[in-house]
C-alpha cells in the first residue's frame, strides 16, 4: 500500500510538473474551446454618425483571447472554429437632446448580413440626455470565418452615444 500510494504521489507530481504555464480548456469531447472579447476601456464615449444603422466603432481593446480573433481595430470579433457559442454584450448608451430618439441595440454576424438570434434591445434610450445601460446575450451556431459586430439604430443624429461597452464569444460546443 505504501508502494501504491508512492508511485501515485510521483504521478500527479510529473503531471503537474509538464502542465506548469500551460492553459487547459476543455469542451465538448476534450477538445479546447474559443473565446475573445473586445471591449471600450476608454472613459468617454464615441456619438454614432448617423441616423438608422450603425456599427458601433469605438472598441479602443482587445481582450482575452484563444482561438477566436478580437480586433478591437475593425470592431469585431472573427470566429475560427465551427460551433455553438454563448455571445454577451453590455454597457450603456445616451441620447441627444431629442426626447424623439429611438435606440435599438443589435448583435449581427458578417457586417449585418444576419443578426443574432434573440440579440436585439428596443426602445433603450427614449428619454432626454439619460444614460441607460445595455445587456444582451443568447447562443448562436457559427462558423468559421464569421464576424461578430455591435449595431445601433438610432432615429435621430442628435448624439446618441456608446460608453463602457463589452462584446464576447465563448464556444460551449
Amino acid at each position: 500500500m505504501k508502494y501504491l500510494l508512492l508511485i501515485s504521489v510521483i504521478l500527479v507530481s510529473m503531471f503537474i510538473t509538464s502542465c506548469q504555464d500551460k492553459d487547459y480548456f476543455f469542451g465538448a469531447g476534450g477538445s479546447s474551446v474559443d473565446y475573445g472579447e473586445i471591449y471600450n476601456a476608454a472613459s468617454l464615449g464615441t456619438t454614432i454618425s448617423g441616423s438608422g444603422w450603425n456599427q458601433v466603432t469605438n472598441f479602443d481593446t482587445n481582450g482575452v483571447s484563444s482561438g477566436a480573433t478580437p480586433d478591437h481595430t475593425n470592431d469585431h470579433i472573427t470566429i475560427s472554429t465551427n460551433g455553438t457559442y454563448s455571445i454577451t454584450t453590455y454597457g450603456s448608451i445616451k441620447t441627444g437632446s431629442f426626447s424623439q430618439t429611438t435606440a435599438f441595440i443589435s448583435v449581427y454576424k458578417n457586417n449585418q448580413a444576419t443578426r443574432i438570434q434573440d440579440m436585439r434591445q428596443d426602445g433603450i434610450a427614449p428619454f432626454n440626455d439619460g444614460v441607460r445601460p445595455f445587456s444582451l446575450s443568447a447562443l448562436a451556431t457559427l462558423t468559421s470565418g464569421d464576424t461578430i459586430e455591435l449595431w445601433v439604430y438610432s432615429s435621430t443624429v442628435a448624439g446618441t452615444t456608446f460608453n463602457k461597452q463589452h462584446l464576447n464569444v465563448v464556444q460551449i460546443s
